[in-house]
C-alpha cells in the first residue's frame, strides 16, 4: 500500500457508524511494518512505483480506529488482542 491508500482507508473508517473500530494489519500490509517496508519497498512495489515513507508513520495516520500490533485493548469489558 501507499500513504495515500492508508489515508483513504482512514477516511472510509471515519464514515462508518460504529463507535469502536479495531484494525490489525494483514500479512500483505507491508506498509504497516515500517522497517521491512523501508528495506524492501523497491522489491515489493518495483512495478507499481510506490513511494518510500521518508519518516512518515502509517500507523499514526489511522486516527479513526484503534490499531493493534502485538498489543491488546479493552473495550466495553472485552479484551481484544491483535497481532499481524
Amino acid at each position: 500500500g501507499t500513504i495515500d491508500e492508508v489515508l483513504r482507508f482512514n477516511a472510509w473508517l471515519g464514515t462508518q457508524p460504529h463507535q469502536h473500530k479495531i484494525v490489525v494489519a494483514g500479512n500483505h500490509d507491508y506498509i504497516m511494518d515500517e522497517a521491512f517496508y523501508e528495506r524492501q519497498w523497491r522489491d515489493v512495489h518495483k512495478k507499481q512505483g510506490k513511494q518510500r515513507l521518508h519518516g512518515a508513520s502509517p500507523r499514526s495516520l489511522l486516527t479513526n480506529c484503534t490499531y493493534l500490533e502485538n498489543q491488546s485493548v479493552e473495550i466495553e469489558g472485552f479484551k481484544i488482542y491483535g497481532s499481524p
